[in-house]
Formats: structure tokens, C-alpha cells, sequence
């Protein structure tokens, strides 16, 4: 009884998700969209995958802010960043989430993080990095903020392959030189909550001006149109979800 109940319930789900799919399948053909079956359904499956995806994001975010509204807070940041700059969405907020779990509990915490996310994102966007390369260079900083001390392994190598001389902004950001830079890092002298803040400030002082310019790129545009894609799939899988998952 409790297979043919649970058989049931799957045939009813379907049902209803076949039905919401049709009635996206006409919205889009009223705009003059046609999709085919297999199509639609892949529409549908994506916009789930997507649904989830920000699901996942929500539930990290509540988790280090401690509460919904400080999550929905820090989601909106990332959002208008990644509109204003024209970068990937997803790429930016899991950037962000990592750079928010190894800030807590440090002077980092709060306003600066969102001051590093938005220096090493703009320098990415002004040097033309990719996606990836962005994630990556976020990667970085993290370690960094997670060891406490900056190493010669995330700032010559991890920073330094993703943002072209990292290594040199980081001395001028210190009032150093790269030679005395290097006995510092040998030496365990730089810290993160110390160095972060001025990296930034560097960033933003040597590539800020080029921002403007390179938010208005192709590259940056068909990024916006990827995010924004992203964003109302999420919505869509959202709705399905709300079908299947009835509350």
C-alpha cells in the first residue's frame, strides 16, 4: 500500500510539473519562443538545478550571518556588484561566501570583506579575467584570510597567476619593496588582517579608474544577460519546486 501510495504521489507530481511546463511552453510561444518537448523539459530541469543552486546559497548565507534578513542583505550586495561590474552571478556569490566564512570572528568581518570582494572583483573586470580566474583570485584571498598570515604560495603563486603583478601591488600597498616584501613573508610579518585591507585599497587606487570603462565591455554586458538568465530560471525552479514540494 505504501509503494502504490508513493506511486501515486509521483504520478500526480508529474502531472502538475507537466503542467506548469506547458504553461511555460505557451508563454513562450505567445513571444514568438517555439521549444520543443525534450527542450522544455531540459527548461524545466535547469531552472530546478538553478532553484536549488540559490537555495544552496540562502542556507550558507543564513548560516554566517545568523539570520534570513542579514542573508537576503548579503545576497543583494553580490547581486548589485555583479550587475554594476557585469560578472557571473554564481561565481561572485560563492566567491563571497568563502571570503564571509574565513572572516568571521576577525577585523575583516563585515564591511571590509564586502571592500576585498569588490576591489579584486573590479580588478578582474578591468583586466579581463575570466569567471574562473576571478573564483580563483577570491580563492586566494581566502586562504589568505584563513591562515592569518599572507604566504609566498597564495601571493606569488595562486593571486599572482590570476591578477598580472599582484606581487608588485602588494609591495606598493605595504610602502615596501618587493625584496623587502619577501624576507617579510618569509618571515611570518604579514598579516592578513593587516595586509587585505591595503591590498584593497591598492587595487582600487592603481586599476580603479579603468572600472567604469571595462563594466561597459561586450564581455561584461553578455555577462549581466548570463546572470540575469540565471536569476529568472532560479524563479522559475523556484515556482516548480513549490508544485512538487507542496508546503
Amino acid at each position: 500500500r505504501i509503494t502504490e501510495r508513493s506511486s501515486q504521489q509521483s504520478a500526480q507530481a508529474m502531472g502538475t510539473l507537466n503542467s506548469a511546463l506547458q504553461t511555460v511552453r505557451s508563454s513562450l510561444v505567445a513571444v514568438g519562443v517555439s521549444v520543443g518537448l525534450a527542450g522544455l523539459v531540459q527548461l524545466g530541469k535547469d531552472a530546478v538545478a538553478a532553484a536549488i543552486q540559490m537555495q544552496n546559497l540562502q542556507t550558507a548565507f543564513r548560516t554566517l550571518t545568523g539570520s534570513a534578513g542579514a542573508a537576503r542583505a548579503e545576497i543583494a550586495f553580490v547581486r548589485a556588484e555583479a550587475r554594476r561590474l557585469g560578472v557571473d552571478f554564481v561565481t561572485a556569490a560563492q566567491g563571497f561566501q568563502q571570503l564571509t566564512a574565513a572572516a568571521r570572528g576577525t577585523t575583516l568581518e563585515g564591511e571590509k570583506t564586502r571592500q576585498i570582494f569588490s576591489a579584486v572583483t573590479e580588478a578582474g573586470r578591468v583586466l579581463g579575467l575570466s569567471s574562473e580566474q576571478v573564483g580563483g583570485a577570491l580563492t586566494a584571498i581566502t586562504q589568505i584570510m584563513s591562515k592569518g598570515t599572507v604566504q609566498s604560495e597564495e601571493l606569488r603563486g595562486q593571486l599572482g597567476e590570476r591578477i598580472p603583478g599582484a606581487f608588485q601591488i602588494a609591495a606598493r600597498a605595504m610602502g615596501v619593496t618587493t625584496e623587502a616584501l619577501s624576507k617579510m613573508l618569509e618571515q611570518g610579518q604579514v598579516l592578513a588582517n593587516d595586509f587585505l585591507p591595503r591590498f584593497a585599497a591598492q587595487l582600487r587606487k592603481e586599476l580603479g579608474e579603468g572600472t567604469e570603462r571595462a563594466a561597459q565591455t561586450a564581455t561584461a554586458t553578455f555577462a549581466r544577460l548570463g546572470s540575469n538568465l540565471q536569476e529568472l530560471a532560479s524563479n522559475v525552479g523556484t515556482n516548480i519546486l513549490k508544485i512538487l514540494q507542496p508546503a
